[in-house]
Protein backbone atom coordinates (compact mmCIF):
# COMPACT_ATOMS: atom_id res chain seq x y z
CA UNK A 1 0.00 0.00 0.00
CA UNK A 2 1.46 3.40 -1.02
CA UNK A 3 1.74 6.32 1.34
CA UNK A 4 -0.88 8.31 -0.61
CA UNK A 5 -3.31 5.44 -0.41
CA UNK A 6 -2.70 5.00 3.32
CA UNK A 7 -3.26 8.50 4.64
CA UNK A 8 -3.98 12.07 3.65
CA UNK A 9 -2.58 15.10 5.46
CA UNK A 10 -5.16 17.18 7.31
CA UNK A 11 -4.65 20.92 7.43
CA UNK A 12 -7.98 22.64 7.09
CA UNK A 13 -10.41 19.75 6.61
CA UNK A 14 -13.52 19.05 8.69
CA UNK A 15 -11.52 17.04 11.26
CA UNK A 16 -9.29 20.00 11.93
CA UNK A 17 -12.23 22.36 12.25
CA UNK A 18 -13.66 20.56 15.34
CA UNK A 19 -11.90 22.31 18.21
CA UNK A 20 -11.63 20.81 21.70
CA UNK A 21 -12.26 17.17 20.75
CA UNK A 22 -9.28 14.94 19.86
CA UNK A 23 -10.12 13.05 16.65
CA UNK A 24 -8.40 10.54 14.37
CA UNK A 25 -9.25 8.41 11.38
CA UNK A 26 -7.97 4.89 10.71
CA UNK A 27 -7.72 3.04 7.43
CA UNK A 28 -9.10 -0.46 6.99
CA UNK A 29 -5.69 -1.85 7.98
CA UNK A 30 -5.75 0.07 11.28
CA UNK A 31 -3.31 2.86 10.46
CA UNK A 32 -3.85 6.53 11.19
CA UNK A 33 -4.78 8.49 8.07
CA UNK A 34 -5.95 11.74 9.66
CA UNK A 35 -5.68 13.52 13.01
CA UNK A 36 -6.43 16.98 14.37
CA UNK A 37 -4.25 19.17 16.55
CA UNK A 38 -6.16 18.25 19.70
CA UNK A 39 -5.29 14.58 19.20
CA UNK A 40 -1.63 15.39 18.60
CA UNK A 41 -1.54 17.42 21.80
CA UNK A 42 -3.31 14.66 23.75
CA UNK A 43 -0.84 11.91 22.83
CA UNK A 44 2.21 14.21 22.87
CA UNK A 45 3.24 13.50 19.25
CA UNK A 46 3.36 15.49 16.03
CA UNK A 47 1.20 14.75 13.03
CA UNK A 48 4.22 13.44 11.19
CA UNK A 49 4.90 10.97 14.03
CA UNK A 50 1.32 9.69 13.86
CA UNK A 51 0.25 9.46 10.22
CA UNK A 52 0.79 6.01 8.79
CA UNK A 53 1.27 4.46 12.26
CA UNK A 54 -1.05 2.31 14.36
CA UNK A 55 -2.37 3.48 17.77
CA UNK A 56 -1.09 0.12 19.06
CA UNK A 57 2.42 1.60 18.97
CA UNK A 58 1.69 3.90 21.93
CA UNK A 59 -1.05 1.90 23.64
CA UNK A 60 -0.25 0.46 27.08
CA UNK A 61 0.72 -3.23 26.69
CA UNK A 62 -2.08 -4.36 29.04
CA UNK A 63 -4.66 -2.68 26.78
CA UNK A 64 -3.15 -3.81 23.45
CA UNK A 65 -5.39 -6.84 22.92
CA UNK A 66 -8.64 -4.88 23.29
CA UNK A 67 -7.28 -2.13 21.03
CA UNK A 68 -6.19 -4.62 18.37
CA UNK A 69 -9.68 -6.12 18.36
CA UNK A 70 -11.15 -2.77 17.38
CA UNK A 71 -8.55 -1.43 14.94
CA UNK A 72 -8.38 -4.73 13.07
CA UNK A 73 -12.14 -5.18 12.89
CA UNK A 74 -13.40 -5.44 9.39
CA UNK A 75 -16.09 -3.07 8.51
CA UNK A 76 -18.43 -3.45 10.94
CA UNK A 77 -18.42 -2.20 14.38
CA UNK A 78 -22.16 -2.01 14.37
CA UNK A 79 -24.33 1.05 13.96
CA UNK A 80 -23.52 2.32 17.45
CA UNK A 81 -19.76 1.78 17.19
CA UNK A 82 -17.53 0.59 20.04
CA UNK A 83 -16.31 2.28 23.23
CA UNK A 84 -13.01 1.40 24.82
CA UNK A 85 -11.31 2.79 27.93
CA UNK A 86 -7.57 2.37 27.62
CA UNK A 87 -4.18 3.89 28.42
CA UNK A 88 -1.94 5.82 26.06
CA UNK A 89 1.82 6.17 26.52
CA UNK A 90 2.45 9.79 25.66
CA UNK A 91 5.55 10.96 23.85
CA UNK A 92 6.85 12.57 27.05
CA UNK A 93 6.62 9.29 28.97
CA UNK A 94 3.38 10.03 30.85
CA UNK A 95 0.57 7.49 30.94
CA UNK A 96 -2.95 8.81 30.43
CA UNK A 97 -6.38 7.20 30.39
CA UNK A 98 -8.64 7.84 27.40
CA UNK A 99 -12.09 6.81 26.28
CA UNK A 100 -12.16 6.02 22.57
CA UNK A 101 -15.47 5.86 20.73
CA UNK A 102 -14.86 4.17 17.37
CA UNK A 103 -17.42 4.52 14.55
CA UNK A 104 -17.16 2.89 11.11
CA UNK A 105 -17.75 5.23 8.16
CA UNK A 106 -18.77 3.00 5.23
CA UNK A 107 -18.80 5.88 2.71
CA UNK A 108 -15.14 6.63 3.45
CA UNK A 109 -14.13 3.07 4.29
CA UNK A 110 -12.53 4.45 7.40
CA UNK A 111 -12.92 4.28 11.14
CA UNK A 112 -13.44 7.55 13.02
CA UNK A 113 -12.20 7.72 16.62
CA UNK A 114 -13.51 10.26 19.13
CA UNK A 115 -11.03 10.42 22.02
CA UNK A 116 -11.59 11.91 25.49
CA UNK A 117 -9.03 12.29 28.29
CA UNK A 118 -10.46 10.52 31.36
CA UNK A 119 -7.27 10.40 33.45
CA UNK A 120 -8.78 12.36 36.36
CA UNK A 121 -11.92 10.21 36.29
CA UNK A 122 -9.97 6.95 36.30
CA UNK A 123 -7.65 8.22 39.05
CA UNK A 124 -10.70 9.02 41.17
CA UNK A 125 -12.19 5.59 40.39
CA UNK A 126 -9.01 3.80 41.39
CA UNK A 127 -8.71 5.88 44.55
CA UNK A 128 -12.30 5.07 45.48
CA UNK A 129 -11.72 1.40 44.74
CA UNK A 130 -8.59 1.44 46.90
CA UNK A 131 -10.57 3.01 49.74
CA UNK A 132 -13.25 0.35 49.23
CA UNK A 133 -10.78 -2.54 49.12
CA UNK A 134 -8.60 -1.41 52.03
CA UNK A 135 -11.30 -0.11 54.37
CA UNK A 136 -11.39 -1.71 57.81
CA UNK A 137 -15.19 -1.39 57.64
CA UNK A 138 -17.23 -4.07 55.90
CA UNK A 139 -18.70 -2.51 52.76
CA UNK A 140 -20.97 -4.42 50.42
CA UNK A 141 -23.72 -3.88 47.89
CA UNK A 142 -26.82 -6.06 47.81
CA UNK A 143 -29.40 -6.22 45.06
CA UNK A 144 -33.17 -6.09 45.37
CA UNK A 145 -33.21 -9.81 46.12
CA UNK A 146 -30.79 -9.49 49.04
CA UNK A 147 -27.83 -11.03 47.19
CA UNK A 148 -24.33 -9.60 47.36
CA UNK A 149 -23.17 -8.06 44.08
CA UNK A 150 -19.96 -6.48 45.38
CA UNK A 151 -18.07 -6.48 48.65
CA UNK A 152 -14.66 -5.59 50.00
CA UNK A 153 -12.25 -7.99 51.76
CA UNK A 154 -13.51 -6.93 55.21
CA UNK A 155 -17.05 -7.87 54.19
CA UNK A 156 -15.85 -11.20 52.82
CA UNK A 157 -14.20 -11.92 56.14
CA UNK A 158 -17.46 -11.03 57.88
CA UNK A 159 -19.94 -12.83 55.62
CA UNK A 160 -17.94 -15.43 53.71
CA UNK A 161 -17.84 -15.97 49.95
CA UNK A 162 -18.58 -12.72 48.08
CA UNK A 163 -20.85 -12.41 45.09
CA UNK A 164 -24.12 -14.26 45.06
CA UNK A 165 -24.20 -14.80 48.81
CA UNK A 166 -27.61 -14.17 50.35
CA UNK A 167 -26.45 -11.26 52.46
CA UNK A 168 -29.90 -10.46 53.87
CA UNK A 169 -30.29 -14.11 54.91
CA UNK A 170 -26.79 -14.23 56.42
CA UNK A 171 -27.47 -11.08 58.46
CA UNK A 172 -30.69 -12.45 59.88
CA UNK A 173 -29.29 -15.95 60.51
CA UNK A 174 -26.28 -14.62 62.38
CA UNK A 175 -27.97 -11.79 64.26
CA UNK A 176 -28.30 -12.23 68.02
CA UNK A 177 -31.80 -13.58 68.82
CA UNK A 178 -32.54 -10.52 70.97
CA UNK A 179 -31.66 -8.23 68.03
CA UNK A 180 -33.40 -10.17 65.26
CA UNK A 181 -36.67 -8.21 65.25
CA UNK A 182 -34.73 -4.96 65.04
CA UNK A 183 -32.62 -6.26 62.13
CA UNK A 184 -35.67 -7.48 60.18
CA UNK A 185 -37.49 -4.18 60.74
CA UNK A 186 -34.44 -2.21 59.60
CA UNK A 187 -34.03 -4.33 56.45
CA UNK A 188 -37.71 -3.91 55.60
CA UNK A 189 -37.46 -0.13 55.94
CA UNK A 190 -34.26 0.03 53.87
CA UNK A 191 -35.90 -1.79 50.96
CA UNK A 192 -39.00 0.40 51.22
CA UNK A 193 -37.43 3.87 51.39
CA UNK A 194 -34.68 5.19 49.08
CA UNK A 195 -31.67 7.12 50.32
CA UNK A 196 -29.60 7.07 53.51
CA UNK A 197 -30.99 5.42 56.64
CA UNK A 198 -30.05 5.99 60.32
CA UNK A 199 -27.41 3.65 61.78
CA UNK A 200 -28.55 0.47 63.50
CA UNK A 201 -26.38 -1.30 66.07
CA UNK A 202 -26.78 -5.02 66.65
CA UNK A 203 -24.80 -8.15 67.45
CA UNK A 204 -23.66 -10.53 64.71
CA UNK A 205 -22.09 -13.95 65.24
CA UNK A 206 -18.76 -14.66 63.55
CA UNK A 207 -17.54 -18.03 62.28
CA UNK A 208 -16.18 -18.73 65.76
CA UNK A 209 -19.59 -18.14 67.33
CA UNK A 210 -18.46 -14.98 69.11
CA UNK A 211 -20.73 -11.96 68.76
CA UNK A 212 -19.41 -8.66 67.44
CA UNK A 213 -21.26 -5.39 67.80
CA UNK A 214 -21.82 -3.72 64.42
CA UNK A 215 -23.04 -0.23 63.65
CA UNK A 216 -24.62 -0.55 60.20
CA UNK A 217 -25.58 2.27 57.83
CA UNK A 218 -27.57 1.47 54.69
CA UNK A 219 -28.09 3.60 51.59
CA UNK A 220 -30.84 2.50 49.20
CA UNK A 221 -29.55 3.28 45.69
CA UNK A 222 -31.65 0.74 43.81
CA UNK A 223 -32.93 3.49 41.50
CA UNK A 224 -29.43 4.72 40.59
CA UNK A 225 -28.37 3.05 37.30
CA UNK A 226 -24.73 3.25 38.36
CA UNK A 227 -25.39 1.28 41.57
CA UNK A 228 -28.73 -0.54 41.40
CA UNK A 229 -28.32 -1.83 44.90
CA UNK A 230 -28.24 -1.09 48.59
CA UNK A 231 -24.86 0.07 49.83
CA UNK A 232 -24.17 -1.24 53.35
CA UNK A 233 -21.37 -0.02 55.61
CA UNK A 234 -20.82 -2.08 58.76
CA UNK A 235 -18.45 -0.64 61.37
CA UNK A 236 -17.25 -2.90 64.19
CA UNK A 237 -18.00 -1.14 67.48
CA UNK A 238 -17.35 -4.12 69.76
CA UNK A 239 -14.58 -2.32 71.64
CA UNK A 240 -16.74 0.77 72.19
CA UNK A 241 -19.73 -1.36 73.20
CA UNK A 242 -17.67 -3.25 75.77
CA UNK A 243 -16.29 -0.01 77.15
CA UNK A 244 -19.83 1.34 77.46
CA UNK A 245 -20.95 -1.82 79.25
CA UNK A 246 -18.02 -1.53 81.63
CA UNK A 247 -18.92 2.11 82.27
CA UNK A 248 -22.51 1.07 83.01
CA UNK A 249 -21.30 -1.64 85.39
CA UNK A 250 -19.10 0.93 87.14
CA UNK A 251 -22.02 3.35 87.42
CA UNK A 252 -24.30 0.71 88.90
CA UNK A 253 -21.56 -0.36 91.32
CA UNK A 254 -21.30 3.25 92.45
CA UNK A 255 -25.08 3.53 92.74
CA UNK A 256 -25.18 0.29 94.72
CA UNK A 257 -22.58 1.63 97.15
CA UNK A 258 -24.53 4.85 97.64
CA UNK A 259 -27.81 2.97 98.13
CA UNK A 260 -26.17 0.73 100.72
CA UNK A 261 -24.91 3.85 102.47
CA UNK A 262 -28.51 5.02 102.92
CA UNK A 263 -29.40 1.71 104.59
CA UNK A 264 -27.18 2.62 107.52
CA UNK A 265 -29.34 5.69 108.05
CA UNK A 266 -32.78 4.49 107.00
CA UNK A 267 -33.58 1.00 105.64
CA UNK A 268 -36.92 2.34 104.38
CA UNK A 269 -35.28 4.90 102.10
CA UNK A 270 -33.05 2.29 100.45
CA UNK A 271 -35.91 -0.04 99.62
CA UNK A 272 -38.07 2.85 98.51
CA UNK A 273 -35.45 4.12 96.05
CA UNK A 274 -35.09 0.71 94.40
CA UNK A 275 -38.87 0.29 94.01
CA UNK A 276 -39.18 3.77 92.54
CA UNK A 277 -36.33 2.95 90.15
CA UNK A 278 -38.08 -0.20 88.96
CA UNK A 279 -41.40 1.57 88.40
CA UNK A 280 -39.68 4.50 86.67
CA UNK A 281 -38.00 2.07 84.29
CA UNK A 282 -41.36 0.49 83.43
CA UNK A 283 -42.97 3.89 82.87
CA UNK A 284 -40.12 5.05 80.62
CA UNK A 285 -40.36 1.93 78.47
CA UNK A 286 -44.14 2.20 78.23
CA UNK A 287 -43.72 5.79 77.03
CA UNK A 288 -41.41 4.51 74.30
CA UNK A 289 -38.30 6.35 75.45
CA UNK A 290 -34.92 5.19 74.08
CA UNK A 291 -33.41 2.48 76.26
CA UNK A 292 -30.34 4.61 77.00
CA UNK A 293 -32.62 7.35 78.38
CA UNK A 294 -34.60 4.82 80.41
CA UNK A 295 -31.35 3.52 81.89
CA UNK A 296 -30.29 7.01 82.99
CA UNK A 297 -33.71 7.70 84.52
CA UNK A 298 -33.47 4.45 86.47
CA UNK A 299 -30.05 5.52 87.74
CA UNK A 300 -31.49 8.81 88.96
CA UNK A 301 -34.50 7.15 90.55
CA UNK A 302 -32.22 4.73 92.41
CA UNK A 303 -30.57 7.71 94.10
CA UNK A 304 -33.41 10.24 94.26
CA UNK A 305 -33.50 10.27 98.09
CA UNK A 306 -29.74 9.97 98.65
CA UNK A 307 -29.83 13.43 100.28
CA UNK A 308 -31.70 12.00 103.28
CA UNK A 309 -28.28 10.85 104.49
CA UNK A 310 -27.83 14.46 105.52
CA UNK A 311 -31.15 14.74 107.38
CA UNK A 312 -30.89 14.28 111.18
CA UNK A 313 -31.90 10.79 112.18
CA UNK A 314 -34.34 12.14 114.80
CA UNK A 315 -36.34 13.81 112.02
CA UNK A 316 -35.91 11.01 109.49
CA UNK A 317 -37.24 8.31 111.81
CA UNK A 318 -39.72 10.34 113.83
CA UNK A 319 -43.01 8.46 114.19
CA UNK A 320 -45.22 11.48 114.75
CA UNK A 321 -46.00 14.66 112.82
CA UNK A 322 -43.14 16.98 111.96
CA UNK A 323 -43.18 20.60 113.02
CA UNK A 324 -42.89 23.23 110.24
CA UNK A 325 -39.18 23.80 110.99
CA UNK A 326 -38.56 20.04 110.99
CA UNK A 327 -40.41 19.64 107.73
CA UNK A 328 -38.31 22.44 106.22
CA UNK A 329 -35.20 20.49 107.23
CA UNK A 330 -36.65 17.32 105.65
CA UNK A 331 -37.11 19.21 102.39
CA UNK A 332 -33.41 19.99 102.21
CA UNK A 333 -32.70 16.39 101.21
CA UNK A 334 -33.10 17.38 97.54
CA UNK A 335 -30.30 19.92 97.62
CA UNK A 336 -28.17 17.79 99.93
CA UNK A 337 -28.45 14.99 97.36
CA UNK A 338 -27.29 17.38 94.66
CA UNK A 339 -24.26 18.32 96.76
CA UNK A 340 -23.41 14.67 97.45
CA UNK A 341 -23.34 13.89 93.72
CA UNK A 342 -21.38 16.99 92.70
CA UNK A 343 -18.26 15.85 90.86
CA UNK A 344 -19.47 12.23 90.59
CA UNK A 345 -19.23 10.84 87.04
CA UNK A 346 -22.92 10.17 86.38
CA UNK A 347 -25.22 11.34 83.57
CA UNK A 348 -26.60 14.88 84.12
CA UNK A 349 -30.17 13.56 84.33
CA UNK A 350 -29.26 11.79 87.59
CA UNK A 351 -28.48 15.05 89.36
CA UNK A 352 -31.59 16.64 87.84
CA UNK A 353 -33.80 13.88 89.26
CA UNK A 354 -32.13 13.93 92.68
CA UNK A 355 -32.60 17.70 92.93
CA UNK A 356 -36.07 18.13 91.40
CA UNK A 357 -38.13 14.96 91.98
CA UNK A 358 -40.46 16.95 94.29
CA UNK A 359 -41.19 19.66 91.70
CA UNK A 360 -44.77 19.82 90.34
CA UNK A 361 -46.19 21.07 87.04
CA UNK A 362 -48.17 23.87 88.72
CA UNK A 363 -45.09 25.22 90.50
CA UNK A 364 -46.20 24.04 93.95
CA UNK A 365 -43.22 21.72 94.45
CA UNK A 366 -39.75 22.24 95.88
CA UNK A 367 -36.89 23.14 96.15
CA UNK A 368 -37.04 25.63 93.25
CA UNK A 369 -40.76 25.85 92.43
CA UNK A 370 -40.22 24.77 88.82
CA UNK A 371 -43.25 24.42 86.57
CA UNK A 372 -44.32 22.92 83.25
CA UNK A 373 -41.60 23.01 80.56
CA UNK A 374 -38.85 23.61 83.12
CA UNK A 375 -39.38 20.07 84.45
CA UNK A 376 -37.62 17.35 82.46
CA UNK A 377 -39.14 14.05 81.36
CA UNK A 378 -37.02 12.06 83.82
CA UNK A 379 -38.13 14.23 86.73
CA UNK A 380 -41.80 13.92 85.69
CA UNK A 381 -41.52 10.13 85.64
CA UNK A 382 -39.75 9.81 88.98
CA UNK A 383 -42.14 12.29 90.61
CA UNK A 384 -45.11 10.04 89.82
CA UNK A 385 -43.30 6.80 90.70
CA UNK A 386 -42.15 8.35 93.99
CA UNK A 387 -45.69 9.34 95.01
CA UNK A 388 -47.10 5.93 94.10
CA UNK A 389 -44.55 3.99 96.15
CA UNK A 390 -44.56 6.45 99.06
CA UNK A 391 -48.34 6.27 99.46
CA UNK A 392 -48.66 2.53 98.88
CA UNK A 393 -45.83 1.56 101.26
CA UNK A 394 -45.49 1.65 105.02
CA UNK A 395 -43.76 4.77 106.32
CA UNK A 396 -42.15 5.43 109.72
CA UNK A 397 -45.15 7.60 110.72
CA UNK A 398 -48.01 5.58 109.19
CA UNK A 399 -48.98 2.27 107.58
CA UNK A 400 -49.58 2.02 103.84
CA UNK A 401 -52.44 4.06 102.42
CA UNK A 402 -52.82 1.52 99.61
CA UNK A 403 -52.29 1.49 95.87
CA UNK A 404 -55.85 2.70 95.31
CA UNK A 405 -55.17 5.90 97.25
CA UNK A 406 -51.98 6.44 95.26
CA UNK A 407 -53.87 5.99 91.99
CA UNK A 408 -56.55 8.40 93.15
CA UNK A 409 -53.91 11.02 94.02
CA UNK A 410 -52.14 10.97 90.66
CA UNK A 411 -55.42 10.69 88.72
CA UNK A 412 -57.01 13.65 90.49
CA UNK A 413 -53.96 15.85 89.95
CA UNK A 414 -52.85 14.85 86.48
CA UNK A 415 -52.09 17.86 84.30
CA UNK A 416 -52.02 19.94 87.49
CA UNK A 417 -49.20 18.43 89.52
CA UNK A 418 -48.29 15.42 87.40
CA UNK A 419 -47.66 14.81 83.70
CA UNK A 420 -50.83 13.19 82.27
CA UNK A 421 -48.89 10.89 79.90
CA UNK A 422 -46.77 9.65 82.78
CA UNK A 423 -49.88 9.15 84.91
CA UNK A 424 -51.58 7.15 82.15
CA UNK A 425 -48.52 4.92 81.75
CA UNK A 426 -48.23 4.38 85.51
CA UNK A 427 -51.91 3.48 85.88
CA UNK A 428 -51.66 1.02 82.97
CA UNK A 429 -48.69 -0.66 84.65
CA UNK A 430 -50.42 -0.83 88.03
CA UNK A 431 -53.57 -2.34 86.54
CA UNK A 432 -51.63 -5.07 84.71
CA UNK A 433 -48.99 -5.86 87.39
CA UNK A 434 -48.96 -7.43 90.86
CA UNK A 435 -49.39 -5.08 93.84
CA UNK A 436 -46.45 -2.70 94.16
CA UNK A 437 -46.04 -2.88 97.89
CA UNK A 438 -46.88 -4.89 100.96
CA UNK A 439 -49.91 -3.47 102.77
CA UNK A 440 -48.97 -4.48 106.31
CA UNK A 441 -48.22 -2.20 109.21
CA UNK A 442 -44.78 -0.66 109.45
CA UNK A 443 -43.05 -1.49 112.76
CA UNK A 444 -39.87 -0.02 114.18
CA UNK A 445 -38.28 -1.57 117.29
CA UNK A 446 -41.38 -3.74 117.72
CA UNK A 447 -43.75 -0.80 118.09
CA UNK A 448 -46.55 0.26 115.75
CA UNK A 449 -45.94 3.70 114.31
CA UNK A 450 -48.65 6.32 114.63
CA UNK A 451 -50.44 7.59 111.53
CA UNK A 452 -49.52 11.07 110.49
CA UNK A 453 -52.53 13.23 109.69
CA UNK A 454 -50.92 15.35 107.01
CA UNK A 455 -48.14 15.16 104.39
CA UNK A 456 -48.53 11.56 103.32
CA UNK A 457 -45.26 11.68 101.39
CA UNK A 458 -42.08 13.76 101.44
Amino acid sequence: MTESATYRPVTDGWLQSIVGMPLMELSVDGRIVAVNDNYCELVGRSRAQLLGHSPLEYTHPEDAAATHEIVSAQPPLGDGGRVLEKRYLRGDGQTIWVRVTAVWRPDQQRMLGYVADITDLMTARHRQRALFEHSADSIFVIDEGGRGIDMNPAARRLLGDPKGVEVAVALTQRAHPDDLDMVLAALSEVYTLPGLHPPVTFRLAGDDGEYAYLSVVCNNQLADPAVRGIVVNAHDVTHEARQLMQTERNQWSLVGALVRATEFRDPYTAGHQLKVADLSQQIGRRLGLPECEVREIKLGASLHDIGKIGVPFEILARPGPLSPPEFAIMRTHCEIGQQILTGVDLPPVVGDIVTHHHERLDGSGYPHGLSAAAISTGVRIVAVADVIDAMSSDRPYRPSLGVEAACAEISANQAKRYDPDVVAAALAIIHTSPPLAHHGTYLRNGHRMSVRAKETYV
